[in-house]
């Protein structure tokens, strides 16, 4: 049977320390003013922010097994139910530095541990698996060193053969050929959008029909362009709609862009039409970037800021 159930995979999880300084100073002495650790890469973000907007999570993917007991033990505090496949090494730790006078964030991120084959090829398993009993899988994040970069493809079409709902959020290589297995929703920022177009995109027009040519080529539904702090857009075969940035306190933006998929997925889950989808993947974003560190949305939060969410068609 088929359950209310999204799995999110993700292949190189991180925990993430981010550290607070008055000003930062390259080559110099900084003194952390405050400090906190989080669970952490695309996937867990997005379960994280999905679970606490009030839905059901499994999170999978690859999770080396050094660290495997700490990880589960703090998913399950959090309700956040877990299946991965292991592999050899430590959880890689990823340093996020955030001067408090400029509100920017310097990251140092380590690269992760290898997959073999088998690896691999348990995960692919496991996968055809979980789609039979889940509504959606997610495909997000960074893919570790030694990964072919067809693993996204390969994992998608065993979740799509599945009968899952199959989305699809990462960059470069993994992206191109992830693409060809027809996920069902994508969500590039601007940035790997135009790596996709292979050009520049100046304006909204020239955004959603970069969006619609994946559409047409790949058998996309959902094209959902996040723009950092210039708003999103959501584009389908027949519209586009437009999304005001929110006027907020930005605390840190780590996370937000799998923040606005678990707000998304909400509205897609409960049945919203397309420029609701935008409305709840703006505000649980927006909820996020409001706070420290890698932490995601909270439903009252997200909720409060559902009616300042401003949409436009195109």
């Amino acid at each position: 049977m088929r359950k209310d159930i999204l799995v999110t995979v993700t292949l190189n999880p991180c925990i993430d320390k981010t550290v607070t300084v008055d000003g930062f100073v390259t080559g110099g002495l900084n003194r952390i003013i405050a400090s906190r650790y989080d669970l952490s890469g695309k996937g867990i973000n997005l379960s994280k922010a999905y679970r606490a907007l009030g839905g059901q999570t499994t999170a999978s993917g690859l999770m080396p097994a050094g660290d495997a007991e700490t990880y589960y033990r703090a998913l399950t505090q959090q309700g956040i139910g877990h299946d991965f496949t292991e592999i050899s090494g430590k959880v890689r730790e990823n340093l996020k530095v955030c001067d408090a006078r400029t509100s920017a964030i310097t990251e140092i991120n380590e690269p992760g541990c290898t997959p073999t084959e088998a690896d691999l090829q348990s995960l692919l398993g496991k996968i055809e698996t979980q789609a039979k009993t889940s509504w959606a899988m997610a495909f997000s994040g960074s893919i570790p060193p030694g990964c072919p970069a067809d693993i996204y493809q390969r994992l998608v079409s065993a979740a799509k053969a599945g009968g899952a709902l199959t989305v699809l959020d990462c960059d470069g290589e993994p992206m191109r050929l992830g693409m060809k297995a027809e996920p069902e929703i994508i969500k590039p920022n601007l940035f790997e959008l135009e790596q996709i177009a292979g050009k520049s995109l100046a304006t909204q027009a020239e955004i959603a029909d970069a969006a619609r040519g994946i559409i047409r080529t790949h058998g996309v539904r959902y094209a959902a362009v996040t723009l950092g702090e210039n708003g999103a857009m959501l584009v389908t075969k027949e519209a586009a709609y437009f999304a005001k940035p929110l006027d907020l306190d930005v605390r840190s933006a780590t996370g937000a862009g799998d923040t606005f998929v678990a707000g998304f997925l909400t509205a897609l889950r409960m049945g919203s039409d397309v420029p609701d989808m935008l409305r709840w993947g703006m505000a649980a974003a927006g909820d996020a970037v409001t706070r420290e560190g890698t932490q995601v949305c909270t439903k009252t939060g997200t909720e409060a800021l559902l009616e300042s969410v401003r949409i436009e068609a195109i």
